[in-house]
């Protein structure tokens, strides 16, 4: 019994190594943009921080104002009852619009969200997939008309984002956490209490 026993830990020990070298981005097809999905591994994933990057973002030309904005329900990819997927945007407009809290952020807290995304790199290239997504949080970035120029909403309970734009990404472990007290910093008290949304509500 020893002996099978020290068998199955040293296999499952060799699977959780496989999975944590493995690098990997997903793409999925979101409205009418393909969006990028990554997960980051936790494991030797730490933050840099250069105060000295000054970056724009690519669509500052376009940028009206910047939208946070907490769900009511989960969001997943399932057909809802009108039998329409549950897309982000839809012909450049917000088509998931199951919000709990919308927030419109002053200038000095999209000069801070600008920091808390470019001037953060990481030291390691583990990226990995997971099959976690329950995302509660979207930023959403809006030209003239009320057009969607770009998002990324995040899924803090899986360290999982989801974006249609290389400008928005997460490169390191401890940029959730530094994106959750950015949002909360900013008014957001929702969607944070994982055993307050149940991940299938939004198929009901």
């Amino acid at each position: 019994m020893r002996f099978i026993l020290s068998i199955l830990l040293i296999a499952n020990f060799i699977s959780c190594t496989n999975n944590n070298t493995k690098s990997e981005n997903k793409s999925i097809a979101v409205g009418d943009s393909l969006a990028e999905i990554a997960f980051l591994d936790s494991i030797d994933m730490p933050c840099i921080y250069n105060d000295s990057v000054k970056k724009d973002f690519t669509f500052e030309n376009e940028l009206e104002e910047v939208v946070i904005v907490s769900y009511k329900n989960v969001r997943t990819f399932t057909q809802n009852k009108s039998k329409e997927k549950n897309e982000i945007i839809k012909n450049g407009k917000i088509h998931f619009k199951n919000f709990k809290e919308k927030l419109i952020l002053k200038q000095n807290e999209i000069d801070s969200l600008k920091k808390k995304l470019f001037n953060y790199s990481r030291q390691s290239d583990i990226i990995s997939s997971a099959d976690c997504y329950f995302p509660r949080h979207c930023i959403y970035f809006m030209g003239k008309k009320q057009k969607v120029i770009a998002y990324l909403e995040i899924c803090f309970e899986c360290s999982k984002y989801e974006s249609n734009n290389p400008d928005l990404k997460i490169l390191c472990w401890n940029q959730f956490d530094i994106l959750k007290n950015f949002l909360k910093n900013c008014g957001v008290k929702e969607g944070f209490d994982i055993n307050s949304m149940d991940p299938n509500s939004s198929k009901k």
